[in-house]
């Protein structure tokens, strides 16, 4: 395993380098490495590296929790006021609905499945959509309206939004022996007690890191160890008390940042490097996990599923920024930015599907959702990775220092 560990690694880098100087995001290339070296294809990566697939995408996807929380400002977030908050759910909750009644009218998906496929399509890629945000910040475009400033909040925002969403569509499918109303129910309970967890860890470790003064990597690791632990804890209450990992794992990173930023700060650049590796093994496992034949079996209408669904959340970006103070050029940047998806959709592409397997239930919709999931990255991704910077030239005015 470890050698093929190695070899995703040194490749990965390789093809990440070659895609970034041509301008275009390097976990493209990762992904399709991964679908090359895969069992689709050459067949080169041990089966234990495969069958800690889940493994890894946890972990990457507490890294995504995190890094959301280390950067989400709740001062910040509440000076911008409502408009963020259209602008961060809105456009996810359209594209959702769409693809929910399309899954079930076009593909034949039951409801649960459709509301799994709904909310892992939508969210808006970070690792895409975060530097071009940090650059044009930096170079004061839309200064005056601080529209990168709001896209950047919005994006974390919406982020948050879809991991918590996508992790409750595969909570509610994996309950079969409840009924759906009935752990409906149960979500704003387990929303609520993550929250509280959260408060009370990021509170705790603010002492620890005040009276033992460790140094940012192991404040590092602390934190992450407390959000797998967050996570375990969510299984081991299963069935008895409501409990949301994730929010805890996002709450503790807030409460950090809104009261000693600079241990946030120091924490959320350690992240990003960690980042760089999770990435690499998140999207190559998701491509030797995809499979062209489900691909081929979505055909027209998966292709128009993904296409609907970009286009509702174009038109709900529109709308929720129309009558506002932004201009008709700053609202089509934020059509823009809002196009690429991919961290979310390789995070929970695979976990339907691993679901399905260990449930012993047909997997055919699971590897629909794998394959759709992966097909929205490599549409959405290389195009709004093009399209952002140009929109931003064309529409937002440069303010000098």
């Amino acid at each position: 395993m470890i050698f093929s560990l190695a070899e995703i690694l040194l490749l990965g880098m390789l093809v990440d380098w070659v895609l970034r100087g041509i301008g275009l995001p390097g976990f493209v290339g990762v992904l399709a490495l991964g679908f090359a070296l895969g069992p689709q294809v050459v067949n080169r990566l041990d089966p234990a590296l495969i069958g800690i697939g889940p493994d890894l995408r946890l972990m990457a996807l507490i890294i995504i929790m995190l890094r959301a929380g280390f950067s989400l400002r709740l001062s910040v977030v509440g000076s911008m006021g409502w408009r963020l908050a259209l602008l961060a759910v809105t456009p996810s909750l359209a594209e959702a609905a769409l693809i929910f009644w399309a899954a079930r009218a076009w593909l034949g998906f039951t409801a649960p499945e459709a509301l799994m496929l709904g909310f892992i399509i939508p969210a808006v890629s970070p690792a895409v959509v975060v530097p071009m945000m940090l650059r044009f910040i930096d170079e004061r475009c839309g200064a005056a309206r601080r529209a990168p400033e709001m896209m950047l909040a919005a994006a974390s925002i919406d982020n948050v939004f879809n991991v918590l969403m996508a992790d409750i569509a595969i909570r509610l499918y994996s309950k079969t022996s409840e009924s759906f109303g009935h752990a409906l129910s149960a979500l704003p309970v387990s929303l609520m007690m993550g929250a509280i967890v959260g408060v009370a860890a990021g509170s705790l470790l603010m002492r620890i890191f005040e009276r033992y003064n460790p140094r940012a990597t192991k404040r590092t690791l602390l934190v992450i160890a407390g959000s797998l632990l967050f996570y375990r804890l969510e299984k081991v209450l299963a069935g008895q008390i409501p409990f949301s990992g994730l929010m805890a794992a996002l709450v503790m990173g807030a409460m950090i940042l809104e009261y000693r930023e600079r241990f946030a700060h120091e924490i959320a650049a350690k992240l990003g490097k960690i980042w760089i590796f999770a990435e690499i093994m998140l999207f190559a496992m998701v491509g030797a996990q995809f499979q062209l034949s489900a691909a081929a079996g979505c055909g027209i209408a998966g292709m128009a599923i993904l296409l609907c669904g970009v286009t509702v959340r174009i038109v709900a970006t529109l709308g929720v920024t129309a009558g506002s103070l932004f201009p008709f050029g700053e609202r089509i940047f934020f059509a823009a930015s809002n196009l690429p998806k991919a961290s979310i959709q390789a995070a929970f592409a695979g976990v339907p599907l691993a679901l399905m397997q260990s449930m012993g239930i047909p997997v055919a919709p699971g590897e629909t959702i794998l394959a759709l999931a992966v097909g929205s990255i490599l549409v959405t991704a290389p195009i709004g990775a093009w399209l952002i910077p140009r929109v931003a030239d064309r529409f937002l005015t440069t303010t000098e220092k």
